[in-house]
Order: structure tokens, then sequence, then C-alpha cells
């Protein structure tokens, strides 16, 4: 049985709902599958697993944004889990939701599908964390990857 919704958990699903069409799209954007509001997890179970502590920084990289097959060999070599949350802007109000890492993500985003540019991925053992964090400085586009292990 789920715990109950507090006050301020319902205050924020329902400011959340305002933002629910464009966060769909914004997964549906970096994901190879359409993402449904059925799709994503309760705001109690969000809360629950974004309060993890995170692990130890074991490898970081600054890559081209371009080159997403480096990004996908990184994680290859990384990442032990298939299975993670995937937390973008909105996931906190709206949910989020589980995704096969190399199934279900879509390794060709682009730089402009979604508004806070970084992406968190936790494995679904809390075990290990994925940050992607993509910015342009100089007109150059760049994707910083760092992979935390507990």
């Amino acid at each position: 049985m789920e715990d109950k919704e507090t006050l301020e958990q319902k205050k924020r699903r329902i400011y959340g709902r305002q933002y629910l069409k464009y966060y769909l799209e914004e997964l549906s954007n970096i994901l190879t599958r359409n993402i449904d509001s059925k799709d994503l997890l309760s705001i109690i179970a969000t809360d629950k697993i974004a309060q993890h502590k995170r692990g130890e920084l074991i490898n970081k990289h600054i890559i081209s944004f371009s080159n997403k097959e480096k990004l996908r060999k990184i994680l290859t070599e990384y990442v032990n889990s298939k299975n993670f949350y995937l937390f973008i802007s909105h996931s906190l109000d709206c949910g989020t939701l589980e995704i096969n890492l190399f199934t279900d993500f879509n390794f060709d985003f682009n730089f402009k599908d979604l508004s806070s540019q970084i992406i968190t991925l936790l494995s679904i053992d809390f075990k290990e964390e994925i940050i992607l964090d993509y910015y342009e400085e100089d007109n150059i586009k760049y994707l910083e990857v760092e992979i935390f292990k507990s």
C-alpha cells in the first residue's frame, strides 16, 4: 500500500498538471517511445526515489555534444545497470518514469529537446547515477557525463 499524499505533494501534483503536456513532449523527445501520463510514477514514489544519497564520482567526461557514439561507448563501458529512473525538469512535479537505458533512451537527442539541458538517470537499485549536462560555450556544444556509484 502506498503512503498517503502530503499536502505539499498534492500542491506540487496540481501545479505540475499545467506542465504535463510539455513534460510528456520533452520525455518523448529524448526517448525512443512515446510516453503517456499513465507511464509516470506517482509524486509519492518519485519523492522516495529522489531522496537517495548520491554515490562517489567515478568518472567524468566532457565530449562534443554531437559525438553521441562516444556517449553510448562511455555508458556501455562504465554502467552496469539497464533500468533507470529518468529525471528532467518537472519530474518532481509530474512524476518520474522507469526506462531501459539502452533501448528506451534516444542517444541521438537534439540540443533543444529539453529546456533544462540536464538529464539525471538513477538506477532502480540506487547503485548508479548518471548526470548528462549539456551546454554551449563559444559557439561549441558540449556534453558533460558524470557517473556516480554507491
